[in-house]
């Protein structure tokens, strides 16, 4: 079991250590960039996309407070195909967003939600409000092992799904099955860890 703190940065740390770690998000964007040709005010729209639904999903699912008066209609579309996904897979959350470490590997990340789907097997799920990345199939295989590392239990071989909310009716559960993308991760993880030592990064940054 470990507690793992998330910074104002991006990066995480452990057990109170001065050390941080990079984010899962980090790593791979780091690496493969793949915003180099969206707008930054179409980024910052979508964040915000993102943060709501995803609050309104824990709301909904009893984990923060009500729905106020103040409810974004927009998002409800949204929520009813979170719903459908739900009840096409059986989804019954225990946690989310939980900040998740893998101190040996050297990267931590935020972890949409966990639980079990189905007959009660252990779920990793990451909640996509438009088309999902081309590598989510990587991010969900990271947190995996992070999450049992961080939590304990047996989610290292947990199922990993991409749940992508379009808002427009045409959502659907991703299931990565997959048992190799761990190791490609691992390969942009050393990349990465080695750009930083070359100072690669800065250079990047700035």
């Amino acid at each position: 079991m470990l507690k793992v703190v998330r910074q104002e940065d991006f990066t995480y740390r452990v057990d109170g250590k001065k050390r941080s770690y990079p984010g899962v998000t980090t790593i791979l964007k780091s690496i493969i960039q793949p915003y180099g040709f969206v707008q930054e005010s179409d980024l910052i729209r979508a964040r915000a996309r993102g943060t709501a639904v995803h609050r309104a999903i824990e709301i909904i699912e009893g984990f923060h407070g009500n729905l106020t008066a103040d409810f974004d209609p927009r998002i409800e579309p949204f929520l009813d195909e979170y719903r459908e996904i739900k009840r096409l897979t059986r989804f019954v959350p225990i946690g989310f967003e939980v900040a998740v470490a893998d101190p040996l590997g050297g990267y931590g990340g935020l972890v949409d939600a966990y639980g079990h789907v189905y007959d009660g097997q252990e779920a990793i799920v990451d909640f996509k409000t438009g088309i999902p990345p081309w590598w989510c199939n990587l991010q969900t295989a990271a947190y995996a092992p992070a999450l049992e590392k961080t939590i304990g239990g047996k989610w290292a071989k947990a199922k990993r799904f991409c749940f992508s909310l379009t808002g427009k009716g045409r959502s659907k559960p991703i299931e990565y099955t997959d048992r190799n993308d761990i190791h490609k991760f691992n390969n942009f993880l050393s990349v990465y860890h080695q750009m930083a030592d070359a100072g690669a990064l800065r250079e990047r940054a700035a």
